[in-house]
């Protein structure tokens, strides 16, 4: 079974078992706030990997403060470990381009943690 989710608001996090605490401390585009969507995403699904994105993909979030276009973090949770990254996007690019660019910059990720040649 695969399990898959877009939430782009404070709340849908929320209710994705991400704890508000993270978000009201650290900012919902922050490395602390990617790592706990991996966890709660690994643990709530019983899944082997997770992995969470969070970040402002071109436009700036009105409802988040610590919103800068272009800047994003992922966090890969696998066999209790964590693996985070900040990525910097160019801004000039669609939102499509950026999409993809984290993308292939997760697979890479995953390529080098689960050692696939």
């Amino acid at each position: 079974m695969k399990w898959a989710f877009v939430t782009y608001s404070n709340e849908a996090k929320i209710k994705q078992w991400v704890p508000s605490e993270c978000i009201e401390k650290y900012g919902v585009y922050s490395t602390q706030t990617a790592n706990a969507m991996a966890r709660a995403c690994k643990q709530v699904y019983q899944a082997d990997i997770g992995v969470w994105i969070t970040g402002s993909f071109g436009n700036v979030d009105p409802n988040n403060k610590d919103s800068v276009p272009g800047n994003v973090y992922f966090s890969i949770e696998t066999n209790d470990r964590i693996y985070s990254r900040q990525i910097e996007l160019p801004i000039n690019i669609s939102r499509h381009q950026s999409k993809m660019e984290v993308a292939q910059k997760i697979y890479e990720k995953l390529v080098e943690i689960l050692n696939i040649k």
